[in-house]
């Protein structure tokens, strides 16, 4: 079944109760993200990264985070991910209403589209075109 395109959703975030669990969890998810990226058919997509269950507190102290912060949390992730699938096997994917706690959505993708552009000047069309296309055969 390697020919089939598969994918996981929210760029397999990390969960965990306490910023330890979490941190624990870190080294595990970066471990299985090289592991599967080795599988030339799976793509992710960045997507629920700002969901309140991975312990940011926006909604708490009653604010929305900005561009920046929204950058500053995510580039770690979208960063890891980008450089093991690299911009051909990464999709950008909303998910509103969940993160709407947390952000808005154009500092979603603002903030997303500096993390591909720096990771790549020419990633943004794959990231949030082409590879949708191809993946869904569109």
């Amino acid at each position: 079944m390697a020919h089939l395109p598969v994918f996981f959703g929210h760029v397999g975030a990390l969960t965990g109760l306490t910023k330890v669990a979490r941190e624990n969890i870190l080294v595990r998810w970066q471990e299985d993200i090289a592991e599967l990226a080795s599988c030339p058919n799976v793509y992710t997509k960045m997507s629920g990264m700002f969901m309140p269950v991975l312990g940011h507190q926006f909604h708490k102290q009653n604010r929305l985070a900005s561009k920046q912060e929204v950058y500053d949390l995510a580039f770690p992730m979208i960063g890891h991910v980008l450089q093991y699938f690299g911009s051909y096997r990464v999709m950008f994917a909303s998910n509103f209403p969940m993160d709407r706690v947390s952000t808005a959505l154009l500092n979603i993708i603002d903030a997303f589209s500096n993390a591909v552009v720096a990771y790549n000047p020419h990633g943004l069309e794959q990231v949030f075109h082409h590879n949708v296309k191809q993946f869904y055969r569109l």
